[in-house]
């Protein structure tokens, strides 16, 4: 079956990482039952509707420590999320994969999310009310 749904689309956003930190990363996500797709777009999601760039502080995290093999991971992100991400990271000027790397270590480091899950859905729902308020006005 074929959509035109650009949302139910997806595609890979590829992201330079380290194998070590990838294979954390792995570890993390496996730990609270996500993959790192499911993880990642659960991140871009609490990006787009709380409209606030992280301060990531992951100072026990010495990349320049990592000597492993670099290499590229694929998240899978549908085309609309995929969107919407871009124009938020486009706000603070940075790219998309450096925003998800410095999450990765982030995860890995506090061996958490730096968010709380329930928000997202609180904020969606917000967000929505907001919407359909203008639209009645």
């Amino acid at each position: 079956m074929t959509t035109t749904n650009n949302d139910s689309k997806s595609s890979y956003l590829n992201v330079r990482v380290t194998s070590d930190l990838k294979k954390r990363f792995d570890v993390f996500c496996k730990g609270i039952g996500s993959t790192g797709s499911k993880t990642v777009m659960l991140f871009a999601r609490y990006c787009i509707y709380s409209d606030k760039a992280f301060s990531f502080n992951f100072s026990n995290y010495d990349i320049a420590q990592d000597n492993s093999e670099p290499i590229i991971v694929g998240f899978r992100l549908t085309n609309g999320l995929r969107e919407k991400f871009a124009k938020f990271c486009d706000k603070f000027e940075l790219p998309m994969a450096v925003f998800i790397r410095d999450f990765m270590i982030s995860c890995i480091t506090k061996n958490k999310l730096p968010f709380d899950i329930n928000e997202i859905a609180k904020m969606k729902s917000s967000l929505t009310i907001s919407k359909e308020k203008k639209e009645n006005v």
